[in-house]
């Protein structure tokens, strides 16, 4: 079974074989998505709101 790699995934990955990986439009919008949500978490994690 496939999973997706996250960003930072696919970027230890791009540091260790010294190439760069190719990721499908979805992956990015995912990898976005992932980054939103966690930016959103934190913000509301601050503000106290659980």
């Amino acid at each position: 079974m496939n999973r997706i790699l996250s960003k930072t995934e696919l970027d230890d990955l791009i540091a260790k074989n010294g190439e760069e990986i190719q990721i499908t439009k979805e992956q990015e919008e995912i990898c976005k998505a992932i980054g939103y949500k966690k930016e959103l978490d934190y913000l509301l994690n601050i503000m106290g709101v659980k």
